[in-house]
């Protein structure tokens, strides 16, 4: 299993990961630019919620992810992004458990669960072993159009992270 361990996530983490480019159909990852982000006031510009939700994923002092972990209807929603050269790698599910973890540490009754566009076959693989199942489909309205997504929850409290 990687070193890893996370902080909250400070603005200049924030500004890197906007830099990050995926390729191929993964675009649809890739943020905007800093200066939109803040002109837009996305949640990941605002201090006070980068710092309550947003979480840098590191490997020794080398950012290597981010994660969020969102309290919405009393369930905790965990988004992740790896930095590019770290996906495909076997990182993930080191990525995953470390922010189950912290999810299971701020909010021990609540429920855990995400959402994933359902193109995305790696992370569904990953997400799976690390312990979530899929609950269901449905389409949701985004940036790139009418998009699939997969609604899981988290179901293995023995995870070690």
């Amino acid at each position: 299993m990687d070193n890893l361990y996370v902080t909250p996530l400070n603005e200049n983490q924030a500004i890197e990961v906007c830099t990050w480019a995926y390729d191929e159909e993964f675009k649809v990852y890739n943020l905007f630019p800093w200066h939109v982000v803040k002109k837009l006031s996305l949640d990941l510009s605002i201090d006070e919620i980068r710092e309550e939700e947003f979480l840098a994923i590191l490997k020794e002092a080398d950012l290597i992810g981010y994660g969020r972990l969102h309290l919405f209807n009393d369930k905790v929603f965990i988004g992740i992004g790896l930095r590019p050269d770290y996906c495909s790698n076997g990182h993930g599910e080191s990525a995953m458990a470390i922010i189950i973890k912290e999810a299971q540490i701020r909010y021990p009754n609540a429920p855990i669960a995400l959402e994933v566009r359902s193109f995305n076959e790696r992370a569904i693989k990953c997400y799976k072993k690390v312990g979530f199942n899929t609950k269901y489909n449905y389409n949701r309205i985004t940036l790139e159009g009418e998009e699939n997504f997969i609604y899981m929850e988290y179901t293995n409290s023995n995870i070690n992270a």
